[in-house]
């Protein structure tokens, strides 16, 4: 898709960067205060709460590629992603309401069903809304530093949308806990999570709108909604693994819901157990996002080689292939040269995926 039939100016990446709000806010709330409700407020155990997010998103590792290939495959007037993304927005809505109603039942077995069930459609809602938009930026934009302005805006819609969720929620819910809490430290709080959430998505963003080139060139097929089909499950998955982790750890280290639910306290050990979670696990996800980060191949030099190869294989480039962009494909994309462009190469992600970090 050509580029000059897309508007670039900032009221453009305005608007496509709002969509990330929701993504950024929703999953804020979910994270912080659905497992709470399940525990507290439906008197869940712990490391039953944690795994309702870990089986809606398994259930994104069946809905999240096939819609990607849903989408690849849809032709429509008004666009095939743009199409999905309104169903998406409407189905979205109403499931995230759907998560939070109570569910009264005296057996634990039909109230983790009940949450199951609403948590699924839910991630479905989400899969049909977030997976075209992630792959519409590819399609709209094929410059490396427009692309990242784009994905810019999108962060600081992100970042937003993860300091409003946060921080509202909780004020809300200060004048009905058992003791109270300060405003500024949960402000100051909210602040320092927003800054570095939207120092991680930055780079996040912009290699999302990436790959799509990079599967291009290596399979020879443009498909990149099955792309962000992957990204979005991949989000979603390390929330769905987190919550079940934080329910698992909760537990580990003597957290009562019946204490919480009587309006008493943990004991001590449990009190620094619940702080090493919350202080340890960011701590250690960050460290691997940094080395991850470091090691990705792809910067504005790459890119541009990777889109000049790949005119070359469509016949819209004549010129000859260097040694130095043949080496900079196959650091790229994880193979030798000569196996690009193959669309027997759609079979072989997985492997590729674990050789682009050597």
């Amino acid at each position: 898709m050509e580029e000059k039939k897309h508007k670039t100016g900032f009221g453009a990446q305005m608007m496509y960067g709002m969509a990330e709000f929701f993504n950024g806010g929703a999953f804020v709330i979910i994270g912080s205060f659905f497992t709470v409700f399940l525990i507290k407020a439906m008197g869940m155990p712990p490391a039953l709460a944690g795994t309702v997010p870990l089986i809606g998103h398994v259930w994104d590792a069946i809905t999240d590629p096939m819609m990607g290939n849903i989408t690849d495959r849809t032709s429509a007037k008004m666009g095939p992603k743009r199409l999905y993304m309104l169903i998406g927005s409407f189905a979205t809505a109403i499931t995230f309401v759907m998560l939070w109603v109570p569910f009264s039942t005296k057996s634990t077995a039909a109230m983790f069903i009940f949450y199951v069930i609403m948590y699924c459609l839910f991630s479905t809602g989400s899969t049909i809304l977030m997976v075209p938009y992630n792959g519409l930026l590819p399609d709209m934009i094929d410059d490396y530093a427009l692309r990242s302005k784009f994905s810019n805006v999108r962060m600081i819609w992100s970042t937003l949308g993860s300091m409003v969720c946060g921080v509202v929620p909780t004020l809300l819910l200060i004048p009905f806990s058992n003791e109270g809490a300060s405003i500024i430290p949960i402000l100051i709080l909210a602040c320092g999570i927003g800054i570095g959430n939207a120092a991680t998505l930055t780079s996040i963003f912009a290699i999302m709108a990436d790959m799509p080139d990079v599967d291009e060139l290596v399979t020879g097929v443009h498909r990149p909604g099955v792309v962000s089909g992957m990204s979005t499950f991949a989000r979603k998955i390390s929330s769905g693994l987190s919550s079940w982790l934080i329910g698992v750890l909760l537990a580990a280290v003597g957290y009562s819901e019946k204490i919480a639910n009587a309006g008493g306290r943990q004991a001590l050990s449990t009190q620094h157990g619940i702080a090493l979670v919350f202080i340890l696990m960011p701590v250690i996800l960050c460290v691997c996002l940094f080395i991850f980060g470091y090691r990705l191949p792809m910067t504005e030099k790459e890119f541009n080689v990777i889109k000049k190869e790949i005119a070359r294989r469509r016949g819209e480039d004549n010129s000859v292939t260097t040694d130095e962009e043949k080496q900079i494909c196959e650091k790229v994309t994880g193979l030798s040269y000569d196996r690009l462009w193959d669309s027997k190469n759609e079979w072989i992600g997985r492997r590729m995926s674990t050789r682009v970090v050597k």
